[in-house]
This record gives structure tokens, sequence and C-alpha cells, in this order.
């Protein structure tokens, strides 16, 4: 059994290791500076008031996810109106900030910064899809997608043709490591059934891969932080977070979404 003394020092280091994430800037594709990263209990906190639902697919059910809802966010706000975008290819800051007031009735906590945040790493995946672009700096969406196809092509985008140094800050090249190795992490992930210790697992897949140390407590971090609270973005995921234990586990759902794009 763990001492309390014990249970302090690792509540202090996981405090420490967010510290070190919120100071890190998210930069939009030639363009504006995107806000610091809130913590791991307000993520999780956001995630947990997330309308549950589902839609119905000719194969499966997809369902309502965090994503889908920021991305279609994203896209309505767009085809409503004259949006636009400023010589350095960026949006405004009042269009998130706008936007974000719009959806926070889907959040039980009103932390209007977070979503801001997770608006502008969605719009990366929205432009590295093609879905959003610059028409004469007007923003303009590509194509009309249904719910179902919306999910399906950010989901390959972010897994296949999003940058993650870009939205992966904190560490560029760490970033692109994990990129480059992001089938392993998924397969090996796949061998579980049941939800195992995130520590534990990256300290695994890093001694496989040799991105990293096995101990390194910063890319150990860096891995939950970013990838493994996207793919709970997406749904594909059981993940529990809090200051003293992380699980994950591949879902089934997660198992029969993730075949559609490989």
């Amino acid at each position: 059994m763990r001492s309390r003394k014990l249970d302090k020092v690792i509540v202090n280091k996981k405090q420490e290791d967010l510290f070190f994430f919120r100071k890190f800037l998210l930069i939009e594709p030639q363009g504006s500076n995107l806000d610091i990263l809130s913590s791991y209990s307000t993520v999780t906190k956001f995630y947990m008031s997330l309308q549950d639902g589902y839609i119905e697919n000719n194969e499966m059910k997809i369902k309502n996810c965090y994503a889908l809802i920021l991305a279609q966010a994203i896209i309505e706000k767009i085809t409503s109106g004259n949006i636009k975008i400023k010589a350095d290819n960026s949006f405004t800051e009042d269009f998130y900030i706008s936007l974000a007031r719009e959806i926070l009735h889907l959040f039980h906590e009103n932390d209007e910064e977070l979503v801001v945040i997770y608006l502008k790493q969605m719009m990366h995946i929205l432009r590295s899809a093609g879905i959003v672009q610059n028409n004469k700096r007007i923003a303009a969406i590509s194509c009309s997608l249904s719910r179902e196809e919306l999910f399906i092509k950010i989901l390959k985008s972010f897994w296949n043709e999003t940058e993650w140094k870009n939205i992966f800050p904190s560490s560029p090249e760490l970033a692109e490591r994990l990129f480059s190795t992001r089938s392993i992490f998924i397969d090996f992930l796949g061998e579980f059934f049941i939800p195992v210790d995130i520590g534990d697992f990256i300290r695994d897949f890093f001694e496989m891969t040799e991105i990293a140390e096995r101990d390194d407590a910063f890319a150990i971090s860096f891995v939950e932080f970013y990838l493994i609270n996207w793919m709970n973005n997406f749904g594909i995921v059981d993940y529990e977070s809090s200051l003293t234990i992380s699980k994950v586990m591949l879902s089934e759902y997660g198992r029969k979404i993730l075949a559609l794009i490989k």
C-alpha cells in the first residue's frame, strides 16, 4: 500500500508537469499564436460535459464526440457569414472567442479559454484536410459533408495529414518521432483489452521504439497530454485521468473506427 507521503510526491510531480506544458503556445498555420493548454483536470471535465449521442452510419454508429462538435462549429460559423482571414493566413482572435461563446452551453464548466484553445487546434486539422480554405482572404468551406463523412475525414486528417509538431508544440522533435511511430503505438495499445496504466504503457512503447528514454518523465507526460487526449477527443479510447492515476484502453468502438482509416 502506498504511503500518503508517496501520494503527495506523485501529485506534486504531475502538477509540475502540467505547469510546464501550460507554457507552450500552439501556432496556427502561418499565423497567430494559440493560447496555453489548460490542466488535465479541466480537460477531463470538458470531455465529460459533452452530450452523449450516436449517429447512424451505413456500417456502424458514429459516436458524438468532442472533435466532431468542434469541427461542425467551425464549419457552420464560416458557412454562415463573411469570415475574413488575416494577411498572415490566420483567423482573428475575435473569430475564436465569439465561436467559443456560442458553444459554451455544451459544457458543465464555462471555460471559454479552453474552448478557444481546442477550436484553434481543430482549425489545424480542418485545414490539413482541405476543408477550410482561404479564398482571397475570405474563409471558405471546400465541400459539403455528412456528419459521418466529416468525422472520418477529420480523423484521417489528424492521424495521417496534420503535422503533429504544430499541435503538439512543447517538443516538435518528439512530436515528429511520435507521428512516425503512431501505427506501432495504436497496434500496441490494441493488444490490451482492459485499462492499462498509462505510464507503464508509454514506458514500454518507448522501449520498443526508442523514440525516448524509457523513464523520460517529460516524454511520458507529453504523450499523455497530447496524443492520448486527442484520441479521447475522437472517442476512440476509454480514458481515466486524475492527479494520482491515469488509465487508458482502446475501446471496441475505437478498434472499428481505426480500421476505417488504415
